[in-house]
């Protein structure tokens, strides 16, 4: 008997023993409460990041659309800043 493991270790109950206990064993109503507060924990808590996720998402997107779009602007008027103007070729010809 004498090993590294202990013995409860490797003969110890089993996921779906332990669901099964929690939810048909006399204290079955504190089990399940105690289930069911887990569920809601996760599920809140992957909500925030889902929440988090995508707010930030659309603060990325249109802080870029916004940044593209100014630098579109700024680029035509430095183009128009720098063609000739028109009048001066008239007076060559």
């Amino acid at each position: 008997m004498g090993g590294i493991v202990p013995k409860g270790c490797i003969n110890g109950p089993r996921s779906m023993d332990l669901l099964v206990t929690a939810t048909h064993g006399p204290d079955r109503f504190e089990s399940m409460a105690h289930l069911l507060a887990t569920n809601v924990a996760f599920v809140v808590v992957f909500g925030v990041f889902v929440v988090a996720f995508v707010a930030l998402s659309t603060f990325i997107a249109v802080w870029s659309f916004r940044r593209a779009a100014q630098n579109r602007r700024d680029w035509a008027d430095a183009k128009l800043d720098e063609t000739p103007d028109n009048d001066s070729r008239k007076g060559r010809a």
